[in-house]
């Protein structure tokens, strides 16, 4: 019975759920999860198999029924020429959000074709970082919650004409609470495979059901048909989405070179982005560390960064990284994450230890919960002592493990210790004592936020 308590229970998280009761029902079962996980939205899915099933063995002609490598993502193509014609035609400066749905559906050069043909220039979301390369001439960087400058002054500007949103459900932190500046637009037009995201959280005036990768190749193809006239006017956008790229990429970029001791968070960041491969992949926990990340890494390709964005699950990084370079033993992976989570989760690097598993653990190392500590500290110094936490030195704690690793003080010798992380045959964890005090990289969202309290008070 404690197969089928877990089938029923996770059917209401994923898109399939159901208990192999019957070894001969396996492949079909096994076929149907797989078209279940591919499906409209994709998602997760889940088989209990009990333990004598496990054993068992399949009939020598079991056949393995092959579900479509390539699963149907429709897109409405009357709503979306529709939107060609009177929304995206005639526009003169339009921009790109692209969020999750665009890394889901495989969509990065299907947004590179676009924006290029176009000359459309592209923000993304913290899900989608480096969808578009960080340092193509058309990514602004990322908007919303830690958001950068160049991504945030664009999209708020009184200047654009269209918002194209592909595969974000507009939250609040992809809209920086729901801006009002954003909201004033009369040309927002959502493109999203799952009906329920479009227009759920934020208001929007034009909607239509479709895979990004798909949507945006059918709009390339609209070049010489209904989108002529914006391919027509991409030279005009030229000297504009130059002069954008031109813009300060980051608030506050004079952190990424800081001296100060205990280190900044923004110089552990700049440090680790200059030491670490191009096509890193960075697994980012949860914490005021998060914002530094999303603010100060730069991605270079689709998936080149993963957070649980939606949940905030302290330490969720440290097994996911895991996970994640058993998948791709061929990509370099790192986390960042923070002490608080550590305390949560690190054991788990006992893994990585005993499987040589090479994941390269940077420990922004606060002695605190740093965004609890942050707002505690505005209420009084009682409330911000209960979120400081007692000095480990995590490296030790690695070493304890089978890992290796180093504990760094000073701006100075960041960039030897990443070196030697990079340089490891396993797991390595880089203890980097950080300051607590500095304010995260979120002044926007938080002006937003305020002003939306200020908005809606009765």
């Amino acid at each position: 019975m404690e197969g089928t308590r877990d089938s029923s229970y996770l059917r209401t998280a994923t898109n399939f759920s159901e208990e192999v009761e019957l070894i001969s029902q396996f492949p079909r079962q096994l076929a149907a999860a797989l078209r279940a996980m591919g499906g409209v939205p994709p998602g997760p899915v889940h088989l209990s198999f009990p333990t004598d099933l496990q054993e068992a063995e399949l009939p020598a002609d079991t056949a393995f029924p092959s579900p479509s490598a390539e699963p149907s993502r429709p897109v409405d193509v009357a709503a979306l020429l529709r939107a060609a014609r009177g929304v995206l035609a005639g526009a003169g400066k339009v921009a790109i959000l692209a969020g999750r749905g665009c890394v889901a559906s495989g969509a990065g050069e299907a947004l590179r074709a676009f924006a290029e043909r176009y000359e459309v220039p592209v923000a993304t979301t913290f899900a989608a970082k480096g969808v578009l390369p960080y340092d193509h001439r058309l990514c602004l960087g990322m908007f919303g919650y830690s958001g950068t400058n160049r991504a945030i002054t664009t999209l708020l500007g009184g200047d654009l004409d269209v918002l194209l949103v592909l595969g974000s459900s507009m939250n609040l932190r992809d809209t920086l609470y729901w801006s009002r500046e954003l909201a004033a637009r009369t040309q927002i037009l959502q493109v999203d495979i799952d009906p329920t995201m479009l227009g759920r959280d934020y208001p929007v005036q034009h909607t239509v059901v479709g895979d990004c990768q798909q949507t945006l190749e059918q709009l390339c193809g609209y070049a010489e048909g209904p989108l002529r006239p914006l391919a027509d006017s991409a030279s005009a956008r030229r000297a504009w989405t130059a002069r954008l790229k031109e813009l300060p990429a980051h608030f506050d970029s004079d952190k990424m070179t800081s001296d100060a001791t205990p280190i900044h968070p923004a110089r552990l960041i700049a440090e680790m982005r200059r030491a670490l491969p191009r096509e890193t992949i960075l697994f980012v926990d949860s914490g005021a560390h998060r914002a530094f990340a999303g603010h100060y890494w730069e991605s270079f390709g689709p998936g080149g960064v993963r957070s649980a964005t939606n949940l905030g699950p302290m330490g969720w990084a440290i097994p996911a990284a895991i996970g994640g370079k058993l998948a791709r033993p061929d990509m370099p992976v790192a986390v960042i994450t923070g002490d608080g989570c550590m305390r949560m989760h690190g054991m788990e690097i006992a893994t990585a230890a005993r499987y040589r598993v090479p994941v390269i653990f940077v420990v922004s190392n606060n002695s605190a919960l740093g965004n609890v500590y942050l707002r505690a500290r505005k209420a009084n110094a009682g409330a911000a002592e209960m979120t400081l936490l007692p000095e480990v030195d995590w490296a030790a704690f690695g070493r304890v493990l089978g890992a290796d690793g180093a504990r760094v003080e000073a701006p100075k010798d960041l960039a030897a210790a990443l070196q030697a992380a990079v340089e490891a045959r396993g797991p390595y964890v880089l203890d980097v004592v950080t300051q607590r005090d500095c304010l995260t990289p979120v002044t926007p969202y938080n002006t937003m936020a305020a002003e939306y309290a200020y908005a809606h008070h009765d």
